[in-house]
């Protein structure tokens, strides 16, 4: 069950199996009204953890080493810092979800983002075979025109940016992008967080390669919905 500390409510009520959690930050209230900071529109899909990641995220260490484990990369974490966000982990009842895999991005593809399907699972094989280093050199010396993916995404606000190099699911569908393999592997860091660490396992990795908790794919949505079954966690050092 939820540790002592944690938020009262109908949750306690609950083994821990039976939640779930999402760590999101944000520097003003509006960036915690959706399980995903840039809302329901640009970001449809949202990233959880099940008992394992909540031991970890509810247990010992500081913030940025619990990070870490949850896969996050270092230079990102200290850029939300930096732009003055907090982090906080979202509680909630376990449901349904789609694990971390490669099949399970390719399910969450089919049914969240139609237009951008065909384009996606054409490159299927390919972007289970193919490591990330060589997508990204492929990326940095064509269409990225000498950046990286975390370099535009970076450049991003809110999930929007008007930069060409940011495939947003409307880019990458449009006749216009060819559909290559690291073009579509952008879109995914892009649209679906799939970061340099992603590797289709259905858990987290460290940047030392140790594998960390397992993770699951959601549907993004407001906390409200969730009535008073829900509860933030200030994750603070």
């Amino acid at each position: 069950r939820l540790p002592e500390g944690a938020p009262r409510g109908p949750l306690t009520a609950l083994p821990l199996s039976r939640v779930s959690g999402r760590v999101s930050r944000g520097a003003t209230l509006a960036a915690f009204e959706t399980l995903h900071p840039d809302g329901l529109a640009v970001k449809p899909v949202s990233w959880v953890v099940g008992e394992e990641g909540l031991s970890m995220l509810l247990g010992a260490g500081t913030v940025e080493e619990r990070l870490l484990r949850l896969g996050f990369e270092k230079r990102w974490i200290e850029r939300r810092r930096a732009a003055g966000e907090a982090f906080r982990l979202a509680l909630f009842p376990a449901e349904a979800a789609e694990p971390a895999t490669w099949d399970g991005i390719f399910n969450v593809v089919r049914e969240t983002f139609p237009e951008a399907a065909p384009k996606v699972l054409a490159r299927a094989g390919e972007l289970r075979a193919l490591p990330f280093a060589e997508l990204q050199a492929r990326a940095t010396a064509g269409y990225l025109r000498g950046a990286s993916y975390f370099e535009v995404n970076e450049a991003a606000m809110a999930g929007a940016s008007e930069d060409s190099r940011y495939l947003s699911t409307a880019r990458l569908a449009s006749e216009q992008c060819e559909g290559r393999v690291e073009e579509v592997r952008g879109w995914l860091y892009h649209v679906l967080g799939l970061s340099d660490l992603f590797d289709g396992a259905g858990s987290t990795v460290l940047p030392d390669g140790r594998r960390g908790v397992g993770e699951f794919l959601i549907r993004n949505r407001r906390v409200a919905d969730f009535g008073e079954a829900f509860a933030w966690v200030e994750l603070t050092p």
